[in-house]
C-alpha cells in the first residue's frame, strides 16, 4: 500500500513540475492555424505556413483573409509588417506575437490596423523581446471583447 502512495506522490510531483516548466498551454496545432514562415509583409501568403491537419505547408492565403477561430503566431526572430494601407481582417482566434509585428502608418494621416482577434498575446520574457511596433501615425483597433 505504501508503494502505491509513494508512486502517486512521485507522479503528482512530476506532473506539477511539468506544468510549472512548460505552462498549462497546449502545444498542439489545429487545422487552419497559421505561423510566420519568414519575415515580410502580412499580406504575402508566402510569409506564412498553414497547418493542414498533419503538417505545416506554405500558405496560399494570409491570416484574417478568411474567418475562423484559428490561431496565428508571429514566430520569434520574424518581423511581420503591415504597411501604409492598413488592414482589416476577418475574425480569427488568438494572435500571438513572439517576434515583431510592425505597423507603419501613412505619416500625414492616421492609418488604422483593424485586427479582429479574440485574444492578442505579446509573449513575455523573450530575448529579444516580442513587440508590436507603431510607426508614423498607426493605430491598432481590436474588438471590444478581445
Amino acid at each position: 500500500m505504501n508503494r502505491i502512495i509513494l508512486k502517486y506522490k512521485i507522479l503528482t510531483t512530476l506532473l506539477y513540475f511539468a506544468v510549472f516548466l512548460f505552462g498549462s498551454n497546449a502545444f498542439g496545432q489545429t487545422t487552419g492555424d497559421y505561423r510566420s514562415f519568414a519575415s515580410g509583409s502580412w499580406t504575402t501568403p508566402g510569409n506564412w505556413e498553414y497547418y493542414n491537419g498533419s503538417a505545416w505547408v506554405t500558405s496560399t492565403t494570409t491570416p484574417g483573409q478568411n474567418a475562423g477561430m484559428y490561431a496565428v503566431l508571429v514566430q520569434a526572430g520574424h518581423t511581420i509588417s503591415i504597411g501604409t494601407s492598413g488592414i482589416t481582417t476577418q475574425t480569427m482566434g488568438t494572435v500571438t506575437i513572439s517576434g515583431t509585428l510592425s505597423l507603419t502608418g501613412g505619416g500625414s494621416s492616421m492609418t488604422t490596423f483593424d485586427i479582429k482577434t479574440t485574444k492578442l498575446v505579446v509573449t513575455p520574457g523573450l530575448s529579444p523581446a516580442a513587440t508590436i511596433s507603431f510607426q508614423d501615425k498607426a493605430t491598432l483597433v481590436l474588438p471590444t471583447n478581445a
